[in-house]
């Protein structure tokens, strides 16, 4: 069965973990991958990562933390001719299709817009219609559409729904097809989980350093992972945590990004190298009312640092609107931008783009060791806390 909780992965100095920040629920992401427990070689969640080398197609957001049980027997109905589909016993059911029609086991229960971990075990029909021959389990969302691959063996089924309703099914395929389903767990799985849903190409590979150390490798591409719509709209602070190795300074890379394009109001971007050819590393942040900041520190590729970022658009002091911080030192190399002040406003509902702009260009040529992003200030106790916790992934400085 799936885990109850998310591995909180190791502490920093003084026991610090970055889930102690959402307790209450704050908003934001944060992302661990030398947590194995919370990634996917594909997006719907169907195959475990299990080591280097394979694909990341979902990675979930570890913020809240918990895997809440959330299947019930008395949420469970059936659908299609009589005998096609039905109760076994409690938490056991079997449905089966001929040219009679087709049996469905509809799980209710759900939150449409929630995220959920399903895990269950699938075997040969054995009910009364005869004439089935055949294993086969399709299951699809509450708008009838596919949410993985058709099963066609008998064994252990798992897959990530993010509901688009308040139910999903399971329902045979064509003709003298049917199965047993049994051993059911649907888990809620909070969070703004980033995912990969194009070709196998885009995706992401998990890799391990020389010290051990789990990392998530964008090839400087295409690799890209995003997450749905975050809802920053009721705060104008944010603080960004990455732990990052970035492998040239040939081709600017967008490590994190905020919607499509920082360069629009109320977004914020992460980059390395800051600027094509120059060996930097940049953050962007726009306001409402147009005007851009960014600040950027000469790092020289290959090179593996933490970056992190207290950021505001609510005031007109530049210098308090963007601080940034390297290897826990504050910004030396200066930077730029237009206007005085960010115009106040919020960070808004967007996206979350990792490892590439808008999932169209920009891509991030490194490694990803970790990414926090909370949506509010950080003091400096704080900061230093997340640096050094962020520093044991990626052995920095």
């Amino acid at each position: 069965m799936i885990g109850l909780s998310l591995g909180l992965g190791l502490r920093g100095a003084g026991g610090f973990s970055p889930a102690s920040w959402f307790t209450s629920g704050g908003q934001g992401v944060w992302y661990d991958p030398s947590d194995l427990t919370t990634m996917f070689q594909d997006h719907q969640g169907v195959t475990p990562v299990s080591g280097a080398g394979q694909t990341v197609g979902l990675m979930l957001d570890k913020r809240i933390g918990t895997r809440v049980e959330v299947f019930s027997d008395a949420n469970v109905t059936f659908s299609g001719p009589a005998g096609y589909a039905e109760r076994v016993s409690t938490g056991v059911y079997r449905f089966c299709s001929d040219a009679g029609g087709i049996g469905s086991v509809v799980f209710g229960g759900l939150t449409s817009g929630k995220s959920y971990l399903v895990e269950m075990t699938v075997a040969a029909y054995d009910g009364a219609v005869s004439g089935i021959t055949g294993l086969r389990a399709d299951f699809f969302s509450a708008l009838g559409i596919g949410i993985r691959s058709a099963v066609f063996a008998a064994g252990v089924c798992r897959f990530y729904y993010k509901a688009d309703g308040t139910s999903f099914l399971a329902r045979a395929g064509g003709g003298g097809l049917g199965a047993k389903i049994s051993s059911i767990s649907i888990k809620e799985v909070a969070g703004n989980h980033a995912l990969q849903t194009g070709a196998t190409s885009l995706r992401p590979l998990l890799q391990q350093d020389a010290g051990g150390r789990y990392y998530i490798l964008f090839d400087g591409t295409d690799d890209f992972l995003v997450t749905s719509a975050i809802d920053f709209t009721g705060t104008n602070k944010m603080s960004v945590f990455a732990g990052v190795r970035k492998l040239n300074d040939t081709d600017r890379g967008m490590i994190a990004e905020l919607d499509a394009s920082a360069a629009t109001a109320g977004k914020f971007g992460l980059s390395g190298p800051d600027f094509a050819g120059q060996a930097s590393y940049g953050v962007i942040l726009n306001g409402a009312t147009g005007s851009t900041y960014y600040q950027h520190q000469t790092f020289t590729a290959p090179v593996s640092n933490v970056i992190s970022a207290n950021l505001d658009i609510s005031g007109a002091s530049r210098s308090a609107n963007i601080q940034t911080r390297i290897n826990g030192a504050a910004n030396t190399s200066g930077g730029g931008g237009s206007g005085t002040g960010l115009g106040g406003g919020n960070f808004g509902n967007h996206a979350l783009y990792i490892g590439r702009r808008g999932g169209t260009t920009l891509p991030f040529n490194g490694r990803l060791y970790g990414l926090i992003v909370r949506g509010a200030a950080s003091t400096a106790t704080e900061i230093a806390q997340a640096e050094s916790w962020m520093n044991s992934k990626t052995g920095a400085y």
